[in-house]
C-alpha cells in the first residue's frame, strides 16, 4: 500500500508530463487563473503546436504541480442511498534528474448515509530522497509516518511503461482520427500572466466508443478488449459528458493549466450510480519546483 501510493505520486506527474506530448522526456508548465481576455497570436495548427510542445519537452529538468480535484455525486443499491461530496487540494514538486521529491494535500470529505452523515479530512506529506541509487519515501498522514524504498529499477520500469504507451508515432496517428473533435483557434487566453493557446475537448458517450474503436494503442501497452470495454459502456453508462481544456504558453510552448470536468449517470444491477461534477485541474511550472528536504520527525 504505501509503495503503491509512492508509485501514485510519481505516475501522476508522469501522466501530467507525457499526455499530451509523447516525448520519453516530459511535459507541464506554469501556474495558472483563467481571464476571459483574448489576443492575436501568431497564427499555428494545432497539429504543428503538439509538435512544439515534443520539442520543448526536451528542457525539462523539474516541475512544480498545484493539483485540485471536486466531487459529488449519488449512489444508491435497492433502498439504500450514499451522497457523497469531496475535496483533495495539494501540491508536488519533483526533480526530473533525481526524482526527489516533496509534497502536501488534504482531502475532504462528507458522506451521506440514508440521512446519516459522516465527514471528515485528512491531512498527508509526501517526500522522497536519494538513498544510494534508490530513492526513500516518506509519507505522512495526520503526523504519522511510515517509510518505503524506492528502486531506481521500479521507476525507470514505470516510466518507460508510460512512455511506450504514450509514443510520438502513435500518438501521431491517433491524432489525425480524433482531430474533429478538438476545438481550437489562435486566439489566446491570458492565464497566470502568461499568453496562452486553447485546446479543448468535448465528449459524449457516442464519441467516447468511437474513440475506443478507433484509436490505436501501441503493441507495449497490451492486449485490450475493445468489445468488452464498449459492451460495459452501452449496458452501464446512461449518460455521459467530459470536458477538457488545456491550455498552452504562446512563447514557450509549456501546457500552463489543465482543466477537466466529467458528469454522468450508469446503472449495473440495481447498483445506479449519478455523478453531478467530477473537477480536475492542475496548475504547472516547469523547471521552478522547490523540493523541500525530508524534516526530522520523519525519519
Amino acid at each position: 500500500m504505501k509503495k503503491k501510493l509512492a508509485y501514485l505520486l510519481i505516475g501522476t506527474l508522469s501522466v501530467s508530463m507525457l499526455a499530451g506530448c509523447g516525448k520519453k522526456e516530459n511535459k507541464s508548465a506554469s501556474k495558472a487563473k483563467n481571464s476571459d481576455k483574448k489576443q492575436e497570436a501568431p497564427a499555428i495548427t494545432l497539429k504543428d503546436l503538439i509538435k512544439n510542445m515534443n520539442d520543448a519537452a526536451k528542457g525539462y529538468d523539474s516541475l512544480a504541480l498545484k493539483l485540485e480535484a471536486n466531487a459529488e455525486g449519488v449512489a444508491s443499491a435497492g433502498s439504500v442511498e450514499y451522497g457523497l461530496n469531496g475535496s483533495v487540494k495539494g501540491n508536488l514538486d519533483i526533480d526530473l534528474k533525481s526524482f526527489e521529491f516533496s509534497g502536501d494535500g488534504k482531502v475532504k470529505y462528507s458522506l451521506d448515509l440514508s440521512g446519516n452523515s459522516i465527514s471528515g479530512d485528512k491531512s498527508a506529506e509526501f517526500y522522497a530522497e536519494k538513498d544510494g541509487d534508490d530513492l526513500k519515501a516518506y509519507i505522512g498522514m495526520d503526523g504519522d509516518w511510515t517509510t518505503e524504498k524506492i528502486t531506481q529499477d521500479d521507476i525507470q520500469n514505470m516510466l518507460e511503461q508510460y512512455t511506450k504507451a504514450l509514443d510520438t508515432d502513435t500518438l501521431e496517428e491517433n491524432f489525425d482520427k480524433m482531430k474533429d473533435l478538438y476545438t481550437f483557434d489562435s486566439k489566446t487566453e491570458e492565464v497566470n500572466d502568461k499568453d496562452c493557446y486553447v485546446i479543448g475537448l468535448d465528449l459524449n458517450k457516442d464519441q467516447l466508443k468511437d474513440i475506443i474503436k478507433n484509436v490505436d494503442l501501441p503493441e507495449e501497452a497490451g492486449e485490450v478488449n475493445v468489445d468488452s470495454i464498449l459492451n460495459v459502456i452501452d449496458d452501464s453508462v446512461k449518460d455521459f459528458s467530459i470536458k477538457m481544456k488545456e491550455y498552452i504558453a504562446v512563447d514557450t510552448y509549456y501546457p500552463v493549466k489543465y482543466e477537466l470536468t466529467l458528469s454522468g449517470k450508469g446503472q449495473s444491477g440495481e447498483t445506479k450510480v449519478e455523478v453531478d461534477n467530477i473537477s480536475v485541474s492542475a496548475d504547472i511550472d516547469v523547471n521552478k519546483a522547490d523540493v523541500k528536504a525530508v524534516p526530522k520527525e520523519a525519519k
